[in-house]
């Protein structure tokens, strides 16, 4: 009769085994020059002071992003804005906007909106998504972040790890991005949670602080938290981005005229492909 133990033992050891086997997963962009991707991008934003309503915002947009060229170094690439619809609220007050259809919309928003519609951008990075140098498409555009990022439809806003990693395994990126007189410093955690047909998921979460002082607010000043938890669904084969999405909630207190304010503002973002 076989020892119970020595079963026990060996099952274990066959269990590790197969950990020990497990296949790594090197996610980098690499798609082909000339290839052309189109996604949809969808934003809203919401802010609430206490359990009022300050503003809100959605906005959909059409990008086309064409790849320039592509090596084991770095890609380059044109993104362009095709069109842009949505409205915003604000003190009771809803403005629509459509770029498709500027009549339809208010004429002011309308014409900030198509600063961005038609103009090519150029961007080049590294296969991990890192952004090397490039255009800033919100450049001038009110409430608009005042330098390019990392952040591009076509990698869900993913930065891939340097390594190949499993599944489970996770990997730290960290953000500093300036935004109208605010500087958000932020930590966001990526993790292969797995691979299906020739998919890599994954999933995020983040935290950071905020902290600065609003142009429009000589004697103000922001300081705050926020938490970030999102989604992507990355092809394997080229590291392009499927769909992908980002929930970020941001708690902030604003001093000004010796009075101080409480806001929560969440933003939500939905990226996805479409051919």
């Amino acid at each position: 009769m076989k020892n119970p133990i020595f079963l026990v033992l060996l099952s274990l050891a066959i269990g590790m085994q197969s950990l020990g086997a497990q296949d790594s997963y090197l996610l980098k962009i690499q798609p082909k020059a000339g290839a052309e991707y189109r996604f949809t991008n969808n934003v809203n934003v919401s802010v609430i002071s206490g359990a009022e309503a300050v503003m809100s915002t959605n906005m959909a947009q059409n990008i086309v992003s064409k790849i320039i060229a592509s090596s084991l170094e770095e890609v380059s690439m044109t993104e362009k804005i095709e069109k842009i619809k949505g409205s915003s609220t604000s003190m009771g007050r809803t403005f629509d906007f459509d770029t498709s259809n500027p009549m339809a919309g208010n004429p002011t928003m309308n014409a900030q909106m198509e600063q961005l519609v038609g103009k090519e951008m150029v961007s080049r990075f590294k296969p991990n998504g890192v952004f090397v140098a490039g255009d800033n498409p919100f450049e001038g555009i009110a409430g608009g972040s005042s330098s390019p990022s990392d952040f591009r439809n076509i990698t869900g806003g993913v930065r891939y790890a340097e390594q190949a990693i499993k599944i489970g395994e996770s990997w730290t990126v960290v953000d500093t991005v300036q935004n109208q007189g605010m500087t958000t410093i932020s930590y966001t955690t990526w993790t292969l949670q797995e691979i299906k047909e020739d998919l890599a998921i994954l999933s995020s979460t983040g935290a950071g602080n905020i902290a600065g002082q609003p142009p429009m607010m000589p004697d103000g000043k922001v300081e705050g938290t926020m938490t970030a938890k999102g989604s992507a669904t990355i092809e394997l084969q080229s590291g392009i981005c499927r769909e992908s999405s980002q929930r970020i909630e941001a708690k902030m207190n604003m001093s000004y005229s010796g009075q101080t304010q409480q806001l929560t503002s969440v933003t939500e973002t939905a990226v996805k492909r479409v051919n």
